[in-house]
């Protein structure tokens, strides 16, 4: 799933850039310049809102980095995700919440960036052989997909563990 190549940036107005150079850590407007005179090929990869929910949800699980032991997925969303959400002092960057948990919108500029490449979790394997490939790089073998924190296709997770929400939750 890659777009088609563009122009790296389109900020229009010194806010724009400054709000950039702060989420990106870029320290200051020089290095921002030197990079863009190197035409950088700039892609993202990105994942179904829901996927990346449930895998959050089970490697905290795993990691015991939460309280999840005892949470159920509907508790998680209803107190990691949403009450969180509600509660940040900044709607556009959502920093009370944990970052996996953030919608991509908030830390990677996609209204400043216009990025070469978008790709696709479910196909990433692909598309990072076409990104090798137009960055001029060798390919590399093909490793097995672990699925680490599920053990099945986080499709299939996603399905079992949305199903049992309801509007009212």
């Amino acid at each position: 799933m890659l777009a088609p190549p563009g122009t790296l940036m389109k900020l229009a107005n010194t806010n724009d850039r400054i709000y950039f150079m702060q989420s990106h850590l870029i320290k200051d407007m020089d290095t921002l310049n030197k990079i863009l005179e190197g035409k950088p090929v700039s892609f993202f990869n990105v994942r179904h809102p829901f996927e990346r929910l449930v895998s959050a949800y089970t490697m905290f699980r795993k990691q015991n980095r939460m309280d999840v032991g005892r949470e159920t997925f509907v508790e998680f969303i209803q107190e990691e995700v949403l009450l969180k959400a509600n509660s940040s002092k900044n709607p556009k960057t959502l920093r009370e919440m944990e970052p996996h948990l953030r919608p991509s919108n908030t830390y990677c500029a996609f209204c400043n960036i216009k990025y070469d490449i978008v790709s696709y979790m479910n196909t990433f394997r692909e598309d990072t052989e076409r990104i090798r490939e137009i960055l001029g790089l060798e390919k590399e073998e093909k490793e097995q997909r672990l699925r680490i924190n599920t053990g099945d296709k986080i499709q299939n997770v996603t399905t079992d563990y949305f199903k049992n929400i309801s509007e009212t939750d």
